[in-house]
């Protein structure tokens, strides 16, 4: 069973009056009381997560890349390839070329990098990049930084690659593509968002 298949057994979507998935975890447990009635209660409870695309399904040549499989560290390699539809062994060679990243390192450079592409009007696989502004990454009229949470909710349509402390990943018509946990880590602060098309 594949990790969206666990997925779909474990959490049921329903869809409120704006329109967002809800995911509900279910758990059935079984009771035998003091008459040996079989009681059993369905416990529910709400998950605040956005839906999560596995990487192996969302990046072209992921799952057959000894590249990939090699390596750690390599989110701003992932975030590139999903975002700019590339293959991982591709979109590895751009950021070591770009960035000067190290098989297994970080990458530095990246905000600036990104910004710079915006400026200039890079195309990378025939996409353009834009720098969201910093002023409308906030809530609250500028008082609060904008979590990631709240972008999905506001930025549902469209690639966007968000930067969060020494993160980033890719959210696809508010569909999270990166490590699992970042569809559940919802109050993490944005530093970075970028539009691809």
């Amino acid at each position: 069973m594949d990790t969206q298949q666990k997925m779909n057994s474990q959490y049921t979507e329903f869809r409120g009056l704006s329109n967002n998935p809800l995911f509900i975890q279910k758990s059935v447990h079984f009771f035998v009381n003091s008459n040996k009635f079989l009681i059993f209660v369905i416990m529910i409870k709400t998950t605040n997560t956005i839906p999560y695309i596995p990487t192996a399904l969302a990046i072209k040549g992921y799952s057959d890349s000894k590249l990939a499989q090699s390596e750690r560290g390599d989110c701003v390699v992932r975030a590139i390839a999903s975002a700019y539809d590339m293959t991982y062994d591709k979109a590895h060679g751009w950021v070591a070329d770009t960035f000067a990243r190290k098989p297994k390192r970080g990458t530095w450079g990246f905000p600036t990098g990104m910004n710079t592409m915006s400026d200039n009007k890079t195309r990378l696989n025939h996409k353009m990049t834009k720098t969201i502004d910093s002023a409308t990454l906030t809530t609250r009229g500028g008082r609060s930084k904008m979590t990631v949470g709240t972008f999905a909710k506001l930025y549902n349509r469209g690639t966007y690659i968000i930067r969060v402390t020494h993160h980033v990943f890719t959210i696809k018509d508010g569909q999270v593509i990166g490590n699992s946990n970042d569809a559940l880590q919802l109050r993490k602060v944005i530093k970075n968002a970028w539009k691809i098309g």
